[in-house]
């Protein structure tokens, strides 16, 4: 049961983070709209909606570059997001193998077919 509160947990702290780059983005859109009506004629309510859309993927761009070089546990607690070169393999079952997390100190963690660490 706690496996799947972790991953409803990061779940939520995922679409929170869709959320605010999307509000951000849209600001940032409604923001230029005057600027950019002189270069472009018209300004569509789709365009706004786009720069929210693009907001949203540059924040979670941003998010994983910082996530590969932070040694953080934030990541680790918040989206599961557990890093290669931080798993210490402990056993193999015969069909996946399972490690403990050096950053958060996460000891139940298996390795999925893509190569991927989830707990």
């Amino acid at each position: 049961m706690e496996t799947t509160q972790k991953s409803k947990s990061s779940a939520q702290v995922l679409t929170w983070t869709l959320i605010i780059g999307a509000i951000v983005g849209i600001v940032i859109g409604i923001i230029l709209a005057p600027y950019m009506s002189e270069m472009v004629p018209k300004i569509t309510f789709l365009s706004i909606l786009a720069s929210g859309f693009f907001g949203a993927l540059g924040l979670l761009f941003i998010m994983l570059i910082v996530s590969l070089f932070s040694n953080s546990a934030w990541f680790c607690h918040s989206y599961g997001w557990h890093r290669n070169r931080d798993i210490v393999t402990t056993s193999y079952d015969g069909a996946s193998n399972h490690g403990t997390c050096k950053r958060c100190g996460t000891t139940d963690l298996m390795q999925d077919s893509q190569g991927n660490w989830y707990s």
